[in-house]
């Protein structure tokens, strides 16, 4: 029954068939993740320039870039967590274009006032610049990479790939 091979007896054959179509299926958790990646960084990269570019060097103490640097990370987790159980990367966010942009800034924005003050009041003394700055970059960030991902998304949305299943038989 079965074929002799250089590592012993083989039970079985399975033989594929290649059909001859190409195909678009992406899995809506492979770009649900590449997006909250990419959310990341920019919100921790962003947190920690405008840190830097708010903060005068009169304003820092021993612990001042520690410190920038945890509540950056610190801000960045939170907005994706956030904007994670708001259900801002499922799949209709995904096709929403600006309207799920402009839901994500107006997240982010808050969540950024916040720890804004309390870092103000608690921790070291920042510049208003910096929540300025934090309202500029958050529209441009969101409203570019929104935009794109429905674009990208709603014919994929409309032939049904972010619907398909996919069964694997075999061990």
């Amino acid at each position: 029954m079965g074929q002799e091979t250089q590592f012993g007896q083989v039970e079985g054959v399975v033989s594929i068939q290649a059909t001859g179509q190409v195909s678009r299926y992406i899995d809506r958790e492979v770009v649900q993740r590449i997006l909250k990646g990419g959310d990341l960084v920019f919100l921790f990269t962003a947190s920690i320039v405008i840190s830097l570019l708010s903060t005068g060097p009169h304003d820092t103490h021993a612990g001042a870039v520690q410190t920038i640097g945890f509540l950056a990370i610190e801000l960045a987790l939170v907005c994706v967590f956030a904007m994670r159980s708001l259900g801002l990367y499922g799949v209709g966010a995904m096709t929403g274009g600006l309207w799920t942009a402009g839901r994500a800034v107006a997240l982010c924005i808050v969540l950024g006032g916040i720890l804004y003050q309390l870092t103000h009041m608690f921790l070291m003394p920042m510049s208003h610049d910096w929540l300025f700055l934090w309202m500029l970059a958050l529209p441009a960030y969101f409203g570019a990479t929104r935009l794109t991902l429905s674009l990208w998304a709603q014919p994929r949305a409309a032939e049904g790939p972010f619907c398909k299943r996919v069964a694997i038989v075999g061990g």
